[in-house]
């Protein structure tokens, strides 16, 4: 139907071989769109093609909510959608074509061509320069990773220190405590028998 033709719901129900209450529900839930006037509710002829999609969904049985039936439509309605875009898309092309020769016939497609060729130089500067500031960025990663290293060394080192300190310490005492014995002995034992022990 190329031409947009106003039918009352009555006739679209009979059409469809829909009840005229279903239909009034389906078009107060915006499933279709109608025009209600002082005469009754009309529906575009441009509906129908939906009114045949949303009686399908219901039959097709199930526990099928008006949200389901709106997700259908507009999955049905999606091609449309894309058809659209596909011509936009080929006009877009088309006045791009004449707007690159309009350009060329005023001498301003040097001057683009000039920004087009600048852009792209600073484009490639902005990568280079990206990729220093990464480079960088993990130098200093592997020298924290370094640093952290040679602090670990450091403590193994200190804690090995330690260890040899407390054993040192250990014998010291050892000999102190010796030596204290061997002050505390009686006197009348003779100086060598004291510090041998015998």
């Amino acid at each position: 139907m190329s031409e947009l033709e106003w039918v009352s719901i009555g006739k679209v129900a009979e059409k469809f071989d829909i009840e005229l209450p279903r239909l009034r529900v389906w078009c107060n839930k915006g499933l279709i769109e109608s025009d209600k006037r002082s005469t009754g509710r009309w529906i575009p002829s441009t509906e129908f093609p939906k009114i045949e999609k949303v009686k399908e969904v219901f039959a097709s049985g199930g526990n099928v909510t008006f949200v389901d039936v709106k997700e259908e439509l507009i999955k049905h309605n999606l091609y449309n959608n894309l058809q659209r875009k596909e011509e936009e898309e080929v006009k877009a092309k088309e006045m791009a074509v004449i707007l690159e020769k309009a350009l060329e016939k005023s001498g301003a497609a040097e001057l683009f061509q000039t920004i087009a060729v600048e852009f792209s130089t600073m484009r490639k500067e902005i990568l280079e320069l990206r990729g220093i500031v990464e480079n960088q960025t993990k130098l200093l990663g592997n020298q924290e990773t370094m640093k952290n290293q040679d602090t670990k060394n450091e403590i193994s080192e200190i804690k090995k220190q330690n260890e040899e300190l407390k054993n040192l310490l250990g014998d010291l005492l050892k000999q102190k405590e010796k030596a204290e014995e061997v002050v505390k002995e009686p006197v009348n034992k003779g100086f060598l028998s004291r510090i041998f022990g015998k």
